[in-house]
C-alpha cells in the first residue's frame, strides 16, 4: 500500500521545512520579531526658508527597507531630503530629491535633513514608513525659524543683516541667570520662576544701534522697556505669565557710531581764566553701549557768566568743541551746561580779574553861584560876579572892624 511521505519525516525536519516556507528569502532568521518605526523627530519644529533642519528616525529593532518622503508640502518649493547616515553601509536607494529609501539591514536609527523654500509660513508633513508596516510622521513649519520654549522668550531682528548680538538675563532664579548670543531671526527661551523679577540687557556690537524693543505679555506679566539702555525689566506674577520681546537693531551709516545719547561728558581747558580770557570746552556724547553717537547729533551749550560760542552745535565723531570767554570786568565761577538728547552735564571755569577797578573822578564844580571872588578890579575885593570872598576883601573888613572898636574905646 502506498504510504504518505510526510509520515516518514522526523518532526524536526517538518519544522525546518515550515520555516523555509514562512520566512521570506528562504532562510531561517534568528530574529522573528517585527521592527516598527518608533518615532521621527526634528531638532526644531520649524526652520527658515533655505535653511537646513536635522531630523532622526528611531526604530524599535534592527531592520531596513525604510521610506522617508513628503506627505503634504504645503506651499513650500524645492524641498530636499538628504540622508546623513545610519551605518557605514547605509545609502539612499532613491534618486528623488524629496524622498529617501533605505534598503539595508541592521538599522536602528537614521539621520536626515530637510531644506525648502517658502515665501511665507507653511506646514510640511514628513512621513516615515517601513516595509513591515510600521510608520510615523512629523509636521514642521517652513518660514518661522522654529520657536523657543519658556515663559520668557527673547528674539532678534537685525533686518536680514549679519551680526552676533550678546544678551544677559538675570533675576530671581538661576534658570534665568545666563549670557546668550543671537543672530538675525534667532530666539532664546527661558523658564523663569514665578513670581519673580528679571532684567534682559543687550550689548550691541560696534556699528549697530537700537531701533526698537517690543514686548508682548500674557496673564499678569508686566514689562518696563528702556531703549536707551537696551534693556527690559520683566515682572512675572502668576504661573501662566509669559513675555515675548523682540530687540530690533539697525546698522548705522557712520562706521561704528551708535544710537541715542545716553551720556554727556564736558571738560574745560584751562579751567581758570582772567577777565576776557578764553577756555576750550570739550563735549563728548555716547550712547548706552558706549559708542559715539551718530554725526549730526544736536548739542546746546549755555553759561551763567561770560559767553560761549557757538551756543548750538552738532557732533562730529561723537564730540563738540566750544570756546568760552570770560566777562571783561567781573570775576566769579562760570558754570557751562551742555545738553544732548535730554541728557545734561556741567563743568565750571573760575574767572579771576587781577586789575583793580579804575578810581572814579570827582564831579566838576557847578557852573554858576553867588559870593565874593578874589580881587581883579581894584575894588577891595568885593565880588562883582557872585562868587566867593577873596583875601583882600577880608583884610579890608577886618581893618574897618578894628578901627571902629578903637574909636569906641577913645570916646569912652
Amino acid at each position: 500500500m502506498f504510504s504518505r511521505p510526510w509520515k516518514l519525516l522526523p518532526l524536526g525536519a517538518i519544522v525546518a521545512l515550515m520555516a523555509l516556507v514562512l520566512v521570506p528569502g528562504g532562510s531561517l532568521s534568528p530574529n522573528l520579531a517585527r521592527a516598527d518605526v518608533e518615532s521621527v523627530e526634528c531638532d526644531d519644529n520649524g526652520f527658515d526658508s533655505g535653511d537646513e533642519l536635522a531630523c532622526t528616525v528611531t526604530l524599535t529593532a534592527e531592520s531596513g527597507d525604510i521610506a522617508i518622503d513628503i506627505g503634504e508640502p504645503g506651499d513650500a518649493t524645492n524641498i530636499e531630503l538628504n540622508l546623513e547616515g545610519c551605518n557605514e553601509d547605509c545609502d539612499d536607494a532613491d534618486d528623488d530629491e524629496d524622498a529617501i529609501e533605505v534598503q539595508e539591514s541592521d538599522i536602528t536609527e537614521i539621520d536626515f535633513t530637510i531644506t525648502a523654500d517658502c515665501e511665507e509660513e507653511t506646514d510640511i508633513d514628513i512621513d516615515v514608513s517601513q516595509a513591515s508596516g510600521g510608520s510615523d510622521s512629523v509636521n514642521v513649519t517652513c518660514g518661522d525659524g522654529g520657536s523657543a520654549d519658556g515663559n520668557v522668550i527673547i528674539s532678534k531682528d537685525a533686518d536680514g543683516e549679519d551680526g552676533e548680538f550678546d544678551f544677559d538675563i538675570s533675576g530671581s532664579s538661576t534658570e534665568c541667570d545666563d549670557d546668550f548670543t543671537l543672530e538675525d531671526g534667532g530666539e532664546e527661551g527661558f523658564t523663569c520662576d514665578t513670581p519673580g523679577d528679571y532684567v534682559v540687557t543687550e550689548t550691541l556690537p560696534s556699528g549697530w544701534a537700537v531701533d526698537s524693543i517690543d514686548c508682548d505679555t500674557s496673564g499678569d506679566a508686566e514689562v518696563a522697556i528702556d531703549e536707551d539702555e537696551g534693556s527690559v525689566e520683566i515682572e512675572l506674577n502668576e504661573a501662566d505669565d509669559t513675555v515675548e520681546c523682540t530687540f530690533t537693531n539697525e546698522l548705522t551709516d557712520d562706521g561704528g557710531q551708535g544710537g541715542n545719547a545716553s551720556t554727556v561728558t564736558i571738560s574745560a581747558g584751562p579751567n581758570s581764566v582772567n577777565c576776557s580770557g578764553s577756555s576750550f570746552i570739550t563735549i563728548v556724547v555716547k550712547d548706552a553701549q558706549g559708542n559715539n553717537v551718530a554725526d549730526g547729533t544736536a548739542v546746546s551749550v549755555s553759561t551763567n557768566l561770560g559767553s560761549v560760542n557757538p551756543g548750538n552745535a552738532t557732533t562730529q565723531g561723537g564730540g563738540v568743541l566750544i570756546l568760552y570767554t570770560g566777562p571783561s570786568n567781573q570775576g566769579g565761577s562760570a558754570t557751562i551746561t551742555a545738553s544732548a538728547g535730554g541728557i545734561t552735564n556741567t563743568t565750571s571755569v573760575a574767572v579771576e580779574c587781577s586789575q583793580e577797578p579804575a578810581p572814579t573822578n570827582p564831579p566838576p564844580p557847578p557852573a554858576g553861584g553867588s559870593g565874593i571872588q578874589p580881587p581883579n578890579t581894584g575894588d577891595a575885593g568885593l565880588a562883582d560876579n557872585g562868587s566867593s570872598f577873596g583875601y583882600a576883601g577880608l583884610a579890608f573888613i577886618a581893618s574897618v572892624l578894628l578901627g571902629t572898636i578903637a574909636f569906641a574905646r577913645v570916646r569912652a
